[in-house]
């Protein structure tokens, strides 16, 4: 048994080695033909409108906003419309904002129940334009607060708009000079279908998503 658990470590060992030696972009150098030079899609003339048209086809809500103050004017709208009580907010610039605006933000901590928290709200990496997608990494807002409220709200500024999800890896290295443990790509709100092809939303994260642009 000893012997065994000794040639799983050794094994072990041996592929993260590997993969220490490899580099990131190992395979950009040994299969150099298989990877396309510069764009393969053209450049969106019109991202904000291009990545609401995407996530809204995906069952996303997008509000794209002249700027920061109607970002959040819209979101105090939305909190009264649809009878939100609270906020989990994990970014501390996001919570600041919210409590200077009077907005309830909750002090449940990961792995709390709160039956009030029916909203997480976040900013995140990037806004994929070609797919309609989020980048969200746990550097952040960490990894609970993406998946566990029903409804996820993103507020970002157009700054994090890019065409593709290549230039939002980009954009998460030229920010912390590397990537985080974890990085998720969400595109629109959790669907699944499972069991007799039933298409179920909410199963395995939040049923609503709902982006502000500014």
């Amino acid at each position: 048994m000893k012997e065994h658990q000794t040639n799983q470590n050794n094994s072990r060992e041996i592929i993260l080695s590997n993969l220490r030696k490899a580099g990131k972009r190992a395979w950009e150098d040994r299969w150099s033909e298989t990877v396309p030079e510069g764009n393969v899609f053209d450049t969106i003339s019109d991202p904000p409108a291009y990545f609401k048209q995407e996530l809204e086809s995906l069952g996303g809500q997008v509000f794209i906003e002249n700027n920061e103050v109607a970002a959040w004017t819209r979101l105090g709208k939305l909190k009264q419309e649809r009878g939100w009580k609270q906020f989990w907010v994990a970014d501390e610039e996001l919570k600041k904002k919210c409590l200077e605006l009077d907005l309830p933000v909750s002090e449940c901590v990961p792995g709390e129940e709160d039956e009030d928290i029916s909203v997480g709200l976040t900013s995140c990496e990037a806004l994929i334009a070609l797919t309609g997608s989020i980048l969200v990494s746990s550097a952040a807002s960490g990894r609970k607060i993406n998946i566990f409220p029903p409804i996820h709200v993103v507020i970002a500024g157009k700054d994090l708009l890019v065409d593709s999800i290549k230039d939002g890896l980009e954009k998460i290295e030229n920010k912390y000079g590397g990537r985080p443990s974890q990085i998720s790509l969400i595109s629109g709100p959790s669907r699944t279908a499972d069991i007799e092809k039933t298409l179920v939303m909410g199963a395995h994260g939040p049923r609503e998503l709902i982006t502000i642009i500014y």
